[in-house]
């Protein structure tokens, strides 16, 4: 049987809840340093280049750390991988943004549908980590 994935993203159902939580715990944390290093960018720039910096920095972070623990992998992530991760961070971009963009106009109206949209992105970024960025190559 040739194995396309990682074991670890082929795992159980019971692995694949404890991937997702670290998935989780490993998002809130990158937030938060994506916050600092908004912060720290936007002294010396401008917001739209501070935020531009702090979203490629924290994915390549990101991407490393549930390469390694979330999805099991070993040794370097690769450049493709990289690269598939920042496809699924322009992703969730989009999806947050059509989901804002199509609210009622309202403050409340534009936070809800960032509040759920963000979740939506958030899963289809796990799944698409899990079963495309992290993938093994056909042999």
């Amino acid at each position: 049987m040739t194995t396309f994935a990682p074991r670890a993203a082929l795992a159980p159902t019971g692995e694949m809840q404890r991937q997702f939580v670290r998935f989780i715990v490993i998002g809130v944390a990158n937030t938060g340093l994506s916050l600092a290093f908004y912060l720290l960018f936007r002294v010396v720039t401008t917001a739209t280049v501070a935020n531009l910096a702090a979203t490629v920095l924290t994915t390549v972070i990101g991407t490393i750390l549930n390469g390694r623990l979330t999805f099991g992998v070993r040794g370097l992530i690769s450049v493709s991988q990289h690269a598939k991760s920042m496809a699924v961070t322009v992703l969730g971009f989009v999806i947050t943004t059509v989901a804002v963009n199509m609210a009622d106009g309202s403050a409340m109206g534009e936070m809800a549908a960032l509040i759920v949209s963000s979740g939506v992105a958030g899963a289809v970024r796990f799944i698409l980590m899990r079963y495309w960025v992290f993938t093994a190559p056909a042999r």
